[in-house]
């Protein structure tokens, strides 16, 4: 079992956290589980699925970390499931009520770029908040995904498949999924439905947005950030039914090569950028390896 590492590095917080930070929390008094799917409204759901609690009730995961299992630093705050699986939330995932939030691939996609921008610099944050990421600031960004989620670098952990904190394989580990679209009526019906604490309908329904606050999909998104959420997102798009925007082929040269690197052909093992994305390798000696072909996966167990 991981360990704190080094003074500050926490990830094990037996207390309610009362700061601005986005965490996973763990409610023992209604064996509850908020995960944090990164860029899904996660500030604003801690807060609401924390309200009326007891300080000894609560564990939260937050801040970074280097885990010792995993061999690599980690964002606590946003752990995908086959990490998870190795902190001490695993026993309370598979024996609590366990709840995320989703939204629409296309507004998390470019929340998660701005979010890369903001945290590069104090110059880069300001630009950010005022007028959004510079279009060279957002392709090399997009350039990078494939390599950046491969090694699972929690610099990037916004932009990560949805599904990588809901899923173990094929498997689902959440019980309940509420919509950034209809953050507020999801939660409160949720809260009904589960007969929880009236703190946390109250809480929703003074705090949680009706809709999105970032708009129209349409309106928001480049072709480019189409074209990738399509390719990077198509599980979540599956899985959680949202549509997709039609692609139109606009890819500059920084996309496309981010497009091929994320569907690589079927060719020899040794040829292949990303190893994890490829449908099929053909391996040295003869040996082949594919992804067995899945159904559709449930949102929920």
């Amino acid at each position: 079992m991981d360990q704190k590492n080094g003074k500050g590095s926490l990830y094990h917080h037996r207390t309610a956290t009362r700061n601005n930070r986005s965490t996973m929390i763990i409610r023992h008094d209604l064996r509850l589980v908020f995960i944090h799917i990164p860029k899904c409204a996660g500030k604003e759901l801690r807060a609401v699925f924390s309200a009326g609690s007891k300080p000894e009730d609560m564990e939260s995961y937050f801040n970074f970390a280097y885990s010792q299992k995993l061999k690599r630093h980690v964002d606590l705050a946003h752990l995908p499931i086959d990490d998870l699986i190795h902190f001490p939330a695993y026993h309370s995932l598979r024996n609590y009520t366990v709840i995320a939030a989703v939204r629409n691939p296309y507004q998390r996609l470019r929340s998660a770029i701005k979010e890369y921008c903001r945290q590069y610099s104090k110059e880069d944050e300001r630009i950010a908040n005022q007028s959004g990421p510079t279009m060279l600031s957002r392709s090399t960004y997009m350039r990078e995904v494939p390599i950046r989620h491969g090694l699972r670098d929690p610099r990037f952990v916004h932009s990560m498949p949805m599904h990588w904190f809901s899923h173990y394989g094929q498997e689902p580990w959440v019980d309940h999924i509420v919509r950034c679209e209809s953050l507020r009526n999801d939660v409160c019906n949720l809260a009904q439905k589960l007969n929880l604490p009236p703190e946390i309908e109250d809480l929703a329904t003074k705090t949680l947005a009706a809709q999105d606050p970032a708009g129209n999909t349409e309106e928001a998104v480049t072709p480019e950030e189409v074209n990738l959420a399509n390719t990077l997102y198509a599980v979540d798009f599956d899985v959680f039914g949202y549509s997709r925007l039609q692609a139109d082929g606009t890819n500059d040269g920084l996309i496309a090569e981010t497009i091929s690197a994320l569907t690589p052909g079927e060719r020899h093992s040794h040829s292949i950028g990303l190893l994890e994305r490829a449908q099929r390798v053909e391996w040295h000696w003869g040996p082949v390896s594919e992804i067995p072909s899945q159904s559709k996966m449930a949102p929920t167990r």
